[in-house]
């Protein structure tokens, strides 16, 4: 089994948690919490112009696309399909075990390659007209093609592929052909790639859909504040209310959220042995739509998926070690429906709001400094439409 406090052991995340430690033993001591310089004001025109909905759908296909769990792909020929903003995707591992993620369309007439969720072949075959592609996206027949398509250039009927990336343990990718995904993650990429995450495997996973902008479902995660009112059944013992750090890496970001353990081990440990993540819940944001929820032996992979301007789709992935005792198989699925249980009462409220803009009696959502992340979260998707 993988041994999380090995991960956190690791030189340059040791320097970094230890400095998170001694930033939240202030923030516990003082009673206050990381947030911006002042309150701020979004219009609500954000969350329900059309043309606006339709430039942001633009900006999500040129920014960073997360596809599934990357353990779905172990051996050459496994597959699974996904369909995010609408674009039809196979993503699989070649002969040379390679991943790769291509257009689930046929170059023929455009007919879906494969329908089902996941597998394995050899060969993608179009149900259609039977025109094959091997594991590389290349053609390799179409019946009848020495008299119905005589000097077939087969090169220019491959698939469409799409440049991608394995970090954490997920498949990304960036779905505007002419965008790199290489420096994607420039800001981030130390400490995800030092918190060894590539090697989970899929646990569970719990897909939601939600009346409301997709913008409202990233907020959602981007604050504490609102933690003791609307999750204070679910988390009744929740003792460090409102307080939290909060760090920007170019548009990505990253939140950590103290636990009640965390003043035992203030009080009764000595500071060179304080360990990081048995205490704190670590949230990474990757921009625009995506969260990685980091716990002491397992994460939790959050996509948030606009289908139209008022609905959005939500799917909270578990991932752990390839190996684990029977009896960390309990506490995944306690954490797992924790966390189905956290979204469901933030995504009904979401809806709420959504609902609530209908009437018009509102111009602007006026926020506290408490929820700066937001801020910085609009002002980087702002940045991004210019």
């Amino acid at each position: 089994m993988i041994e999380q406090k090995a991960l956190s052991n690791h030189p340059e995340l040791k320097e970094t948690f230890n400095n998170l430690l001694q930033r939240l033993e202030q923030r516990i001591s003082q009673k206050t919490t990381d947030m911006g310089e002042k309150p701020f004001t979004i219009p609500v025109t954000h969350y329900t112009d059309p043309s606006r909905f339709e430039k942001e759908q633009k900006l999500l296909r040129n920014k960073l696309t997360a596809l599934g769990a990357a353990s779905l792909v172990i051996e050459p020929g496994q597959f699974f399909t996904v369909t995010p903003y609408k674009m039809p995707l196979i993503v699989t591992r070649d002969k040379e075990n390679k991943v790769r993620v291509f257009a689930n369309v046929c170059s023929h007439r455009g007919a879906i390659l494969k329908q089902e969720k996941q597998g394995c072949s050899n060969a993608f075959i179009c149900p259609y007209h039977s025109w094959s592609y091997n594991l590389n996206g290349e053609l390799l027949n179409i019946p009848g093609m020495k008299t119905g398509m005589p000097n077939c250039d087969k090169k220019s009927l491959a698939l469409r592929e799409y440049p991608c990336i394995i970090r954490a343990g997920i498949v990304w990718t960036i779905l505007d052909n002419n965008n790199t995904i290489d420096t994607t993650f420039d800001a981030l990429a130390n400490e995800l790639d030092h918190l060894l995450l590539d090697d989970f495997q899929f646990f569970h996973e719990s897909v939601y859909y939600g009346d409301f902008n997709w913008k409202l479902g990233v907020e959602s995660f981007l604050e504490v504040y609102h933690f003791s009112y609307a999750h204070g059944k679910t988390l009744p013992n929740l003792k460090y209310r409102n307080i939290c750090l909060i760090d920007s890496f170019a548009d990505h970001g990253r939140i950590v959220v103290p636990i009640n353990s965390l003043e035992e081990q203030m009080k009764n440990i000595p500071r060179s042995d304080w360990e990081f993540l048995q205490h704190v819940n670590v949230m990474y944001f990757i921009f625009p739509g995506n969260f990685l929820l980091v716990f002491d032996d397992h994460f939790a992979w959050i996509n948030i998926e606009p289908i139209s301007q008022q609905k959005t789709k939500l799917t909270c992935t578990t991932l752990v070690p390839a190996k684990y005792e029977e009896e960390k198989k309990q506490k995944f699925q306690r954490i797992s429906m924790g966390l189905e249980m956290i979204t469901k009462e933030d995504y009904e409220l979401c809806a709420t709001i959504q609902k609530g803009l209908a009437g018009k009696s509102l111009d602007n959502f006026s926020y506290t400094c408490f929820e700066e992340m937001i801020l910085r979260f609009h002002n980087s998707i702002d940045n991004s439409l210019q």
